[in-house]
């Protein structure tokens, strides 16, 4: 296969979409120009001297996990490249997705990939790909779905069947039969292919080698990217966490510091004319509190005391000093915290973002200087469309393009319909029922003569003859559509295809269609594509 890239502007909107189109504007919330390539070199040298845990610990902790994912050997080798002093990162990562979760993180990991090639190059010092899972996050309803196209234009949703307990972080949820009966779903509902019996296995292997459901997602995008390099890291590892306790103590010692930079920069993104994305109560201690069979609770504080959001566990704030010191795994970060947690732990270049990220990140640069540390390089995510040749062909009969379709959405069907409708329907049955109101209403008037009650029934005779009329229309209107149903048909899966439930493909569907009809072939193609070129929508034309 062959992928043709053509580069429009990007899709987003909101302060992602000014950071893409018109940074300047945005400019005094980050740290770094992204599209300037002197600022790379910049940060680079700035992280000489930034708060971080000790790089030669983190990366025998990142070793040991990665083995276990049973990682190729170039994932190993930039293990290795890692522990040099010189050796920075490209960072991204993403929530612990069912089968990987929609398209969009295959894409942030494959443009954190071609991303760290780039600035190898370009700065002449080792630079590795990193991808963080984010098995952390308690949002079991976010993940435990995927969504496909269905051949009639409809979109199917499979699901896992069974909900666990409480809240607990989704990477410490077990992999059970209702992975495997999903999986038994999505063969059911896909087409056979050369390639899909082969990839079913590799999914079945894995689900079955997994003890969570993120350990399963990083066993899965490890597959998908091997023989790149990608880096992986589970903040839920024991290993790990144990290399937190510092950066934990120093975010509750700092913490008023922390909520005052937070508020200013929320401040900051409100005046600009955004809605700020992180809303945190005034007292947040912006830690959560990993208890009761895993659930994952956030820390708020009193005069004096901390306390979980459900007030079920009361402790000091020295008390939860020492619970970092000492039993750091009952403690994670929330969505605040979180990138300064990776950024002390890995030597981060810059950090690869999706629209809702880089609006979080406009909340942060007070944050991480409250640390005593700077926002890396904020880089938006490679942001792409898939069009197949069916729509490719589908557009062309339309007379759309891709930002047209985009634009009429469903309305665009209407349009071609009109454009077809050689009887001019609508205009017909419009002068019909004029033709029929300037006949009746003389007569109604001379009626009106003999009686006012007889007026009455002409008029209710009119609205009788109209409703007949509007029932003839909506049929002629049926029969028109029905005529063109092979039309409607494609336009309908034309949709489901590229802008599935009124939004971006990337949003929505899920790789392992594209995967069974194309197989790995789809992942070099999508690596040759232009993943740096920031800021702008590629639309990948399969052929």
């Amino acid at each position: 296969m062959r992928l043709v890239p053509r580069l429009l502007p990007s899709i987003w909107s909101g302060l992602a979409g000014d950071y893409c189109r018109a940074y300047p504007r945005v400019a005094d919330l980050f740290e770094y120009d992204p599209y300037d390539s002197e600022r790379f070199s910049q940060r680079a040298r700035a992280l000489a001297g930034q708060f971080a845990a000790d790089r030669r610990l983190v990366v025998d902790a990142l070793e040991e996990y990665n083995r276990s994912l049973e990682v190729d050997v170039a994932t190993l080798a930039n293990l290795t490249r890692l522990r040099e002093d010189q050796c920075l990162a490209v960072v991204t990562g993403q929530q612990a997705g069912l089968l990987t979760g929609p398209l969009y993180t295959l894409y942030k990991a494959l443009s954190c990939i071609a991303w760290a090639g780039r600035l190898q190059e370009q700065l002449r010092r080792p630079v590795v790909p990193v991808f963080w899972v984010a098995s952390e996050d308690h949002d079991y309803a976010e993940i435990d779905h995927i969504w496909l196209p269905g051949s009639d234009g409809s979109l199917t949703c499979l699901r896992l069947d069974e909900k666990p307990p409480g809240s607990p972080p989704v990477g410490l949820i077990p992999v059970g039969d209702s992975v495997g009966r999903l999986v038994e779903s999505l063969s059911q509902v896909t087409n056979p292919s050369e390639f899909k019996e082969e990839i079913l296995r590799a999914i079945r292997d894995r689900a079955a080698a997994s003890h969570g459901l993120g350990d399963f997602f990083a066993r899965l995008m490890a597959e998908l990217t091997g023989g790149t390099g990608l880096v992986f890291v589970d903040p839920l590892s024991p290993r790990l966490r144990s290399l937190m306790t510092t950066v934990f103590q120093c975010c509750l010692s700092q913490r008023a510091a922390l909520r005052a930079g937070l508020a200013q920069a929320t401040r900051a993104v409100a005046e600009a004319g955004y809605q700020p994305q992180l809303e945190m109560g005034p007292q947040a201690v912006h830690l959560c509190l990993i208890h009761n069979g895993n659930r994952r609770s956030l820390w708020e504080e009193e005069p004096g005391v901390a306390s979980d959001r459900h007030g079920e566990v009361r402790v000091t704030i020295e008390e939860l000093t020492a619970i970092a010191g000492q039993r750091p795994q009952l403690l994670s970060p929330n969505v605040v915290l979180r990138p300064l947690v990776q950024d002390y732990l890995l030597p981060t270049l810059a950090h690869l973002a999706g629209p809702g990220e880089i609006a979080y990140y406009g909340q942060l640069k007070p944050v991480y200087r409250a640390l005593g540390m700077s926002m890396p390089v904020i880089i938006p995510r490679a942001s792409l469309t898939l069009v197949e040749c069916t729509q490719q062909r589908h557009l062309k009969r339309f007379g759309l393009d891709f930002e047209e379709m985009v634009r009429q959405g469903e309305a665009g069907l209407e349009h071609y319909l009109r454009q077809q409708d050689e009887l001019a329907l609508p205009a017909l049955f419009a002068g019909l029922r004029k033709e029929i109101m300037r006949a009746y209403h003389p007569v109604i008037e001379q009626l009106r003569r003999l009686s006012p009650d007889l007026a009455g029934l002409g008029q209710a005779n009119l609205e009788r003859v109209i409703d007949q009329v509007g029932w003839l229309d909506d049929k002629a209107a049926k029969y028109h559509r029905q005529r063109h149903e092979v039309a409607v048909g494609q336009y309908q899966r034309l949709i489901a295809h590229l802008w599935p439930g009124g939004g971006p493909q990337e949003s929505r569907l899920n790789p392992y269609y594209y995967l069974f009809k194309y197989g790995r072939e789809l992942i070099k193609a999508l690596l040759a594509a232009p993943l740096t070129a920031s800021g702008q929508h590629i639309i990948a034309d399969l052929a």
